[in-house]
């Protein structure tokens, strides 16, 4: 089976998206499938320096990069030469997996296989949820309006990574059969010192309670929260804060205002984005890990730490929240501020509690989050669209 999945970018700075790409494809080749990534050289405001429209390797994984021009809305990732190679060698595959809504090559890459009726999947990744639907709400509607209805609807399935985000896709109209699978998480190398490294590294004193919040700097995933609930923390209890992650400048410039009116220039460091072995210290060596997401589709980040042994206090909007919550691998909470310094007062008091969030999260990476076992469903689920490829298209309109 020759598989094509198709992406924006595989930009670190992208976060879990690239990582999920990189692993199920290269697990889909363990298992004996034929299995490629087509996406662009975007790498934020940079550039991947990788060879251009011809089949590389890259981490292990078989890519053919495109171009993206310099377009006003960089979100927007425009590679005429990736759309335009792909409707010519479609069907030197079997199958398209693509991610993402709302972006140029895989809005177009639907396009063209529903028009020439070609087996295709959409990871949806969170972006039908309510809160995520109203952000920039009329140019969603137009899109909606032009093509992604029909592209949505008359796909052969729709992937989505928890019931949550199933329901998100039933609430908006979509009648289109859904494969839930999980997404999964590497194990990481044990750094047994991770703690005093991180502590050093960070100037950070001995006996704080290091909470980390480890993601993009968004006002989604609400880290100024993150920092009011430090000020509150700080009056009682010795705590730091790493946040770990870039985003727009001023936007980090409001959050690092936020810690020096609030006096937390010494109990938050703010360090920029992180990877490889500097994100596993962080993750192994840091006590908790907190995200207060409006929304969030699954929470790789989450899933990660939970691999790294740190239990971790979300929020319900964030969609792993229900595998969390089964196995009671730490605690989920709303949103507010209150209710997130009740959580994580009650973790820095009960170690056994958290004793027993880290074998039951990892109990969960074991059994659940394993990149293995989602490939091989995955195998299951593509045999089963190929097997009955010609889905009955109807409600073309909304």
């Amino acid at each position: 089976m020759k598989i094509l999945h198709v992406i924006p970018t595989l930009s670190s700075l992208a976060g879990g998206p690239t990582e999920v790409a990189l692993n199920l494809v290269r697990n889909l080749n363990v298992l004996g499938a034929d299995a490629e990534i087509l996406t662009t050289d975007d790498d934020g405001n940079n550039r991947l320096n990788v060879p251009l429209k011809e089949l590389t390797i890259f981490k292990d994984v078989p890519v053919r990069f495109f171009p993206r021009i310099n377009p006003r809305l960089k979100e927007f990732i425009i590679s005429p030469s990736a759309v335009a190679w792909l409707s010519d060698n479609l069907q030197r595959y079997d199958i398209l997996d693509i991610h993402y809504l709302f972006s140029y090559v895989p809005l177009i890459a639907r396009s063209i296989a529903r028009r020439k009726k070609f087996p295709y999947t959409v990871r949806t990744m969170g972006q039908l949820s309510p809160w995520a639907l109203q952000q920039s709400k009329w140019k969603k509607k137009l899109f909606f309006k032009w093509q992604e209805y029909k592209n949505l609807q008359q796909a052969n399935a729709l992937h989505s990574t928890s019931k949550a985000e199933e329901q998100d896709i039933r609430t908006f109209g979509l009648s289109t059969p859904v494969i839930n699978i999980p997404l999964g998480v590497e194990q990481p190398n044990l750094i047994a010192d991770s703690s005093s490294i991180i502590r050093k590294k960070y100037d950070i004193h001995p006996e704080a309670f290091v909470i980390l919040y480890l993601s993009r700097l968004h006002y989604k995933k609400r880290p100024d929260l993150i920092i009011e609930v430090a000020a509150e923390l700080k009056k009682k209890y010795n705590i730091h804060v790493i946040m770990a992650g870039s985003g727009e400048e001023g936007y980090v410039q409001k959050l690092m205002k936020l810690t020096s009116d609030f006096q937390l220039e010494d109990s938050v460091s703010f360090i920029g984005f992180v990877d490889g072995r500097e994100k596993d210290e962080l993750l192994q060596g840091s006590e908790l890990f907190v995200l207060p997401s409006f929304s969030e589709n699954f929470g790789i980040a989450v899933a990660e730490s939970l691999a790294a042994g740190t239990p971790v206090v979300i929020t319900p909007e964030v969609q792993i929240a229900e595998y969390v919550a089964a196995y009671q691998a730490g605690v989920i909470v709303e949103g507010e501020k209150s209710s997130i310094v009740n959580a994580i007062i009650d973790c820095i008091e009960n170690r056994q509690m958290m004793s027993q969030f880290r074998e039951n999260g990892l109990k969960l990476v074991q059994e659940v989050f394993n990149w293995r076992i989602i490939s091989s469903s995955l195998l299951v689920e593509y045999k089963k669209i190929l097997s009955f490829p010609n889905k009955p298209k109807s409600n073309e309109g909304r």
